[in-house]
């Protein structure tokens, strides 16, 4: 999706500060994403940046700055759909009915949330596993299955923190791929956390380096790569010195050692 510049943002984040007792998280986080953009925050463990999301969500507050979606202050959860690092499939409920929960708590009756998944699963990859239960699937599956729960909100805006983090290599570049595809289909405003670089690389269409704690913004980098993105991208001279460059950016403020 190409993303106009000139459009309204989509989220804002306006110096945030948030404290736990006397240990400061966030320092001043400024952030904004465009409508249609995929947005990726990278930084060492422990530096603020889920902090961050529970913020966006509503789930937390922030001690002072603002946050704003549509240009309208965010008061409360619910605005935005928002997959944790974990699937957090409930383990007795089967996959059609793990995938609904979220249009079950907004008040959607089961017969037609179930009517909605059941129209998604052979695009989500999971069309025949509608009664398996989490533990029947693969890793990759159960991520694919947290996503639909997501997506299923009917929400612009997604938050995905570390979907990806604990999967094998080879399944972790497949769903990259399948992401990077379903996102040309959804065509819906994502905010991603992760600690590799090449998958920041490869998805986004901006980068933001957040330091050790307490977070701030290091570097924001616009990712100029032509779209549809393949893996062998990573290959090229364009992808190698913009992760160069992000590495350096990282080691400067100790992200890796």
């Amino acid at each position: 999706m190409e993303v106009r510049q000139d459009q309204p943002n989509k989220v804002e984040l306006r110096s945030l500060y948030k404290n736990y007792g006397g240990l400061s998280v966030l320092q001043g986080i400024d952030l904004v994403v465009k409508a249609g953009e995929f947005v990726t925050l990278i930084g060492p463990s422990g530096c603020g940046k889920s902090t961050i999301f529970n913020i966006l969500a509503g789930l937390e507050q922030a001690d002072s700055g603002v946050v704003f979606l549509d240009g309208q202050l965010v008061s409360g959860p619910g605005q935005v759909a928002f997959m944790p690092q974990r699937d957090a499939l409930l383990p007795w409920r089967k996959i059609l009915d793990n995938v609904v929960i979220g249009l079950e708590l907004r008040g959607v009756p089961k017969k037609e949330a179930r009517q909605r998944a059941l129209g998604q699963f052979e695009t989500f990859g999971l069309k025949g596993f509608e009664g398996n239960y989490p533990f029947q699937l693969s890793g990759g599956m159960r991520q694919r299955a947290a996503l639909l729960r997501t997506v299923l909100m009917e929400l612009e805006v997604l938050l995905l923190d570390e979907p990806f983090g604990a999967l094998d290599a080879l399944t972790r570049t497949s769903l990259q791929e399948w992401l990077l595809r379903l996102q040309s289909q959804l065509q819906r405003t994502i905010l991603f956390i992760t600690h590799d670089v090449e998958e920041a690389l490869l998805l986004s269409d901006r980068v933001y380096v957040v330091s050790p704690r307490p977070a701030s913004v290091q570097l924001v980098q616009e990712v100029a790569l032509p779209r549809p993105r393949l893996p062998e991208i990573i290959t090229t001279p364009e992808f190698v010195a913009l992760k160069v460059r992000l590495l350096a950016a990282l080691k400067a403020e100790g992200a890796y050692a």
